[in-house]
C-alpha cells in the first residue's frame, strides 16, 4: 500500500534482469538523494517499507531499476570494517 505522496514503485518483476539493489547508510540516504538529482538522475519514486527503512527507485542508461535501500529489510549479514 503506498503512502500519501508516494509514487507507484516501478515495475521490476519482469522476465531477464531489470532491477539490482544497493544498501546505503541511513546516514547517506538524502546525500545520495541529492547527488542523484544534481547530477540530473530522476529519482522515479521513494518507498518507506514496514521497518521503516526507505528506498529510492531511478533508472540506468540502460532503462534498469536501480534501488538504494537502507539496511534492514534482508537478512543479510553484516560485514566487519
Amino acid at each position: 500500500m503506498e503512502e500519501e505522496g508516494e509514487k507507484a514503485l516501478p515495475q521490476i518483476y519482469e522476465p531477464g534482469m531489470t532491477h539490482i539493489a544497493f544498501e546505503i547508510d541511513s546516514k547517506d540516504y538524502d546525500e545520495w538523494k541529492e547527488t542523484l538529482r544534481k547530477n540530473g538522475v530522476a529519482i522515479e519514486a521513494e518507498k518507506t517499507w514496514e521497518k521503516g527503512n526507505r528506498s529510492i527507485y531511478f533508472r540506468d542508461p540502460d532503462g534498469n531499476v536501480v534501488e538504494l535501500i537502507e539496511p534492514g529489510s534482508w537478512p543479510l549479514p553484516r560485514l566487519r570494517n
